[in-house]
């Protein structure tokens, strides 16, 4: 029980203390004012050197609002406890103990700025901070019992009334909100105003150690305002040791180092000095003490200083191996290409050499997959961008002998790596380069011969530069063989012992022959003594190199070996183990070929008698020879003017026999793989042909179809050019008769009715492009009936009563046909499988794509057609308005439909049925969407085909279909099957309800099934409904010519639903989606209402919105007409934007609207305050991108 205060208790505590009563008073709940100072003070203190111990700043600035409460002025020391509580809030900056050089200090002494020729011009900044000495001053006076006064005067202090005191409070928070609210302007001031000092001392020293500390903003903003008359001091006073730390995880980096952003700006004016620091030995920059934003800032600074200063700058990158360092990052090599270009001009060649062989750096064996077909050696995806091989091209004399030995180096290290020790015995080489350069030729390989397409063409492009530094240098000694041979075995003849080094080796022996004679005939000879010669001849080189020097050899010795090749070869083709073995002949003829002219008459006898065939024009080519590409167009056996000529008597005939598509293959060559010809080039004849004579195409359509004998390719061909003509509307239609055209449907479907078409599709053979199989002709058939069908201006180009039964013959057999089946739409059995790039695996299509790709899909849409048509004989009063057996056939499809595309087609068209009559549809609605467990797959696939469809009022009012609406609400989405959607389910039935609810009359707030629809928790639904409203109505084209709401009724609607779902609404996604209801420049919302409903919405949804187009195009109108809202609204938006959570982080954009809303509002004087604020705030956030915003306030 509570005692009376006053009233001493009986009890004492175990201390002695005497309680006067246990009445506790409730905490106290500060405004939303105090409430934002409170954080910022915290915020502060918590990265502040010294600190309040046990409590927070902010709970001092609670105890002073506390202890003046009415209550508690009954304890006569209470004003003093209040001033001392807040008097604490600044005491770790203000008193005894306090560090000479704190903040709030620091802020005064520029404030004041007395002794400084660079003044602050910003009275605001002057006037709060001498505000704030005052009134610590004058609370410290009130918790020292006025014993030592500072603040007041004697008579002040004596005669302070409460409501005094109370004032003094409220001026101390007041003057404390303004230093903290503009806290981030003041450093950014006082920043500027040191970053111009230039007089360097111990006090400035310590000055920017304490402003650089309170925040990274800060720290970030100085080094952006540093010129680079700066660099010694800082470099000196330790200002930029953040670039001599090691990376915590140096597998990854961002630019977040102002040190390096400065050094990167200044290296321009001070590279002597910035050379220096990237030179010293403690900068995090190689292996011991790696920083991989330290090396990739170094790089770029480096391929912008002057060759005098890259000079000295090479050697570290070559030796504190920055590119192997840096191996995980690098791709391009840009920057490397700049350091080269600027040492060629400056004629820095030993330079050069240094940088490329830090450039040509080989990944170990352990780091690469050296057996991969795009196996890149190098640290760099494709060094043609750095232009290291051109420029060592072009090196002269002794550098050129140096380049050409730094190249042999490199490719003897990737040899290294990618090659491995022969284990078989029959192995000529011991090293074993798997796949090394097989298809290039060295006797004409060129630098920047080919378009780069793995990370081998590298190893090309290096193989080519020692090709052309060979030439160079060996080849230019062409007086001295003592020379040649001295760098033929300093840089070649030691290299490894594999197929690619030995056909280089005979590249190089050719630039002179005759002084390397020997060595020539012993790789030449080493042939006959093989049993597997493949190895020796693989390539071009080994031919390329007899025929260049076979001259040099004796008259005896070209005897022998001329003798040899033709024994040898013979001898293979003889013992040869079977007849596919049939190549040994046409080797030994092509080595006869190059040397063809050193053959007498009787060598050339003696061979050709053995079965060897000379080529004078013979050319030998690289292991994997050259490609080629282009377009494959498929070609007929005689041109489209033969054809023109031929009778389509004489056509049908060919088509049965010569020109058969099986025939037409084994006329093809190797040659012809972009000119195939096949019996697809033969229908491109005919379908260029039929616009020419339509009329007798259509009367002798019989002649494209005979079953088991006509190709099925050629009747395709046939409908699909007659198809392709109508649907072009290159004909006049009025004037053909169509009635041998249906003879051949009816034909077609008599076959199939008597035997089914084999549905499979065709096996693809080389030179075929494709060839119909009997589905596609049945596809084109229904194509066929579409264009016939199809209405214009009340018009098709068939008389429909005419072939009105027969139509509906032929298309109740197509409706019958099996194509899709159930196996078609399993992932296992199906005949087409699609991936998107982002998807892991493939899937099947949706289903109405399947179902246009399928002859029964296809067979609906002409069913629908045809029931359009038909309908035109009832009368207007008439009901129903469909006949009696078109209903009987769609009846009997519907009761055995079992795929998920046919089912789509039977929601989707349901308006074209429901209004000819209703009672039918409703009787068939639990067969369209059934509620069978084991048919969920089914009824998904009609009710996305619905979704799919266009709303009607009829039919959405509908009390079945109502009920089918209110099924889908409460079909858990989490439920739906994992597969592709034509029309995504929820978006589908959030675009119905939000129709609806634009345009019907009827469906408002209170109509049930829109209470449902926003009852049920489903951010994709709601969302949906929310977006597409702003998209359709009021961000975009609103294109209904009529509706029962009136436009003001619409707008009336949508704002009681924003305002409904401010209230009822509490999922942020879903609210953010109010982004597409944004647009001034429609007028469909009030420009005050707008922003007082963004600005409602932006507080629930932290700021987050979607579509942020319509927002940056209203928020200048905004801000002239709402400047309240908004502020805050610039406030939520923008703060929410520079988080890094924030899923658009990174776009900020503020060079045009919103820079000019926020000068429109500091141009408004009540709202001044309020944008300095925001820009206070705005300034710490997004790494400097609202710097700019200071403009507005400066």
């Amino acid at each position: 029980m509570n005692q009376k205060v006053g009233k001493k208790s009986k009890s004492r505590s175990s201390t002695g203390l005497v309680s006067y009563g246990s009445l506790l008073l409730s905490p106290v709940v500060p405004g939303p004012e105090v409430e934002d100072l409170c954080d910022k003070i915290d915020l502060f203190y918590s990265k502040y050197p010294k600190q309040h111990k046990r409590q927070k700043a902010s709970d001092l600035i609670k105890g002073a609002f506390y202890a003046i409460r009415p209550e508690c002025r009954s304890n006569p020391d209470w004003m003093s406890q209040a001033a001392n509580s807040a008097r604490d809030v600044l005491y770790p900056l203000f008193g005894k103990g306090a560090n000479s050089n704190n903040l709030i200090k620091l802020f005064k002494k520029y404030a004041e700025n007395k002794n400084d020729r660079l003044k602050i011009t910003n009275k605001e900044f002057i006037r709060t901070f001498d505000g704030l000495d005052r009134t610590y001053k004058k609370l410290s006076d009130l918790t020292h019992h006025g014993t030592e006064l500072k603040g007041f005067s004697e008579k002040q202090f004596i005669n302070l009334s409460e409501k005094s005191f109370e004032n003094l409070l409220n001026d101390f928070i007041s003057v404390l909100s303004k230093a903290f609210a503009f806290q981030q302007i003041y450093i950014h001031t006082i920043i500027d105003l040191i970053s111009k000092k230039k007089r360097r001392t111990e006090a400035l020293r310590n000055d920017l150690r304490l402003i650089l500390g309170v925040n990274f903003d800060a720290y970030q903003y100085f080094f952006a305002q540093a010129n680079d008359q700066w660099i010694d001091w800082l470099w000196e006073n330790g200002f930029l040791d953040s670039i001599k730390q090691k990376s915590a995880d140096s597998t990854k980096y961002g630019y977040r180092t102002p040190e390096l952003d400065y050094l990167v700006r200044v290296a321009g004016k001070t590279p002597i000095k910035v050379t220096k620091i990237i030179l010293d030995k403690d900068v995090a920059a190689s292996p011991a003490k790696f920083n991989p934003e330290v090396i990739d800032r170094f790089v770029y600074i480096c391929s912008e200083l002057p060759a005098k200063q890259l000079t000295h700058v090479v050697k570290k990158i070559r030796d504190k191996k920055w590119v192997s360092l840096m191996g995980a990052f690098n791709h391009w090599g840009f920057e490397y290409e700049k350091m080269i270009i600027r040492l060629a001009d400056a004629k820095d060649y030993d330079s050069i050499l240094i940088l490329a062989e830090a450039i040509l750096s080989v990944r170990p064996k352990s780091d690469a997959d050296a057996h991969s077909i795009s196996y890149n050696p190098f640290y760099f995806n494709d060094l043609s961008y750095t232009k290291v091989f051109e420029h060592l091209s072009k090196l002269e004399g002794d550098h050129a002998v140096l380049a050409l030995g730094l190249a042999t180096k490199v490719i003897t290290e990737i040899i290294s790596v990618t090659g491995e020790l022969a284990k078989e015995p029959e192995k000529i080489f011991s090293v074993y380069d798997r796949f090394l350069l097989l298809d290039i030729d060295f006797f004409t390989l060129k630098l920047g011969q080919s378009d780069h397409l793995s990370g081998r063409d590298n190893i090309k492009e290096l193989a080519a530069l020692i090709k052309e530094l060979s030439e160079k240098t060996i080849g230019s000694y062409n007086t001295d063989p003592s020379k040649v041979r001295s760098l033929y075995e300093k840089y070649f003849k030691d290299l490894p012992d594999s197929r690619s080094m030995w056909r280089l080796k005979l590249f190089v022996l050719t630039i002179y022959p005759e002084y390397f004679k020997d060595e020539l005939k012993k790789h030449f000879w080493k042939l006959f003594g093989l049993d597997n010669y493949s190895e020796i001849l693989s390539g071009a080189e080994y031919e390329r190199a007899l025929q260049k020097s076979f001259t040099v050899f004796t008259e005896e010795e070209k005897r022998d070996y001329i003798k040899r090749v033709i024994e040898y070869f013979k001898r293979k083709d003889e013992t040869k183990k079977n007849e596919k073995e049939n190549w040994h002949l046409r080797h030994g003829s092509e080595i006869l070929s190059v040397i063809l002219d050193h053959l007498t008459e009787n060598e050339k006898e003696e061979a050709k008698k053995a079965g060897f065939i000379f080529d004078p024009a013979y050319e030998p080519e690289p292991s994997i020879g050259r490609m080629r590409g282009g377009t494959v167009v498929p070609r007929g056996p005689i041109t489209e003017v033969e054809f023109n000529n031929l009778s389509l008597e004489n056509i049908a005939i060919k088509m049965r026999s010569e020109w058969r598509p099986e025939g037409l293959l084994k006329q093809n060559t190797g040659d012809d793989f972009l000119r195939p010809l096949n019996a697809e080039g033969v229908g491109d004849l005919l379908r260029k042909d039929i616009p020419k004579r339509l009329q007798e195409y259509v009367d002798k359509a019989i002649l494209f179809f005979e079953r088991d004998v006509l190709d099925q390719h050629y009747t395709y061909s046939y409908l699909r050019g007659i198809q392709e003509l109508i649907r072009t509307d290159k004909i006049n239609t009025d004037q053909i008769n169509w009635d041998k055209l249906i003879d051949l449907f009816i034909s077609i479907k008599d076959s199939g009715e008597a035997e089914s078409f084999d549905p499979a599709n065709r096996e693809r053979h080389s030179f075929d492009a494709w060839l119909a199989g009997w589905n596609a002709v049945n596809s084109a058939m229904t194509d066929m009936i579409q264009e016939l069908l199809r209405d214009v201006n009340g018009h098709t180009p068939i008389d429909f009563p005419k072939h009105r039964d027969n139509l509906f013959g032929v298309i109740s057999y197509l409706l019958n046909y099996p194509d899709p089946t159930s196996e078609d739409e399993k992932l296992e059995t199906a005949k087409i499988k699609v991936k998107d790039p982002e998807d892991a695996e493939y899937s099947m299509s949706d289903p109405f794509t399947s179902a246009i790709n399928t002859v029964r899909g296809r067979a609906f849409q002409a069913f629908e057609m045809f029931v359009f048509q038909d309908g035109k004989k009832f009368a207007k009063e008439d009901n129903p308005k469909i006949s009696a057996e078109v209903k009987n056939l769609y009846e009997s499809v519907l009761t055995k439909e079992n795929t998920l595309a046919l089912m789509f087609m039977f929601g989707h068209y349901i308006p074209s049925f429901y209004y000819r009559d209703v009672n039918w549809v409703h009787s068939l609605v639990p067969q369209i969407f059934p509620l069978e467990d084991d048919k969920k797959d089914l009824y998904l696939a009609a009710w996305e085909g619905y979704l799919s469809s266009n709303l009607y009022g009829e039919i959405f009012s509908d009390s079945a279909f109502i009920e089918l609406y209110s099924r889908a609400i409460a079909f858990p989405s989490d439920k739906y099957t994992k597969r592709r959607y034509f029309r995504k389910l929820d978006e589908g039935l959030a675009t119905h309800i939000a129709l609806a609810f634009l345009y019907f009359d009827t469906f408002g707030l209170d109509h049930e099934l829109f209470k449902n629809f926003w009852k049920v928790k489903n951010t994709e639904r709601h969302s949906g409904f929310i977006s597409f409203i702003g998209r359709h109505y009021i961000s975009g084209e609103d294109k209904r010519s009529s509706t029962a709401l009136t436009q003001e009724q619409i707008v009336t609607r949508l704002k009681e639903f924003w305002d409904w779902e401010l209230e009822n609404c509490n999922d942020p996604k879903a609210l953010a989606e109010f982004g597409y209801w944004i647009s001034v420049e429609k007028k469909v919302l009030d420009n005050a209402w707008l922003a007082e409903h963004i600005l409602k919405t932006l507080e629930k949804t932290k700021g987050d919105i979607e579509w942020e187009y319509g927002l940056m195009k209203s928020v200048v109108t905004l801000a002239k007409e709402a400047p309240e809202d908004t502020s805050q609204i610039l406030r939520l938006y923008l703060t929410n934007m520079a988080s890094p959570t924030n899923r658009s982080h990174g776009w900020i954009y503020l060079e045009s609207e919103v820079f000019e809303a926020l000068k429109v509002l500091y141009s408004i004087q009540s709202m001044r305050e309020r944008v300095r604020n925001l820009v206070n705030d705005l300034l710490p956030l997004a790494s400097g991108r609202f710097w700019k915003l200071k403009e507005i306030i400066n």
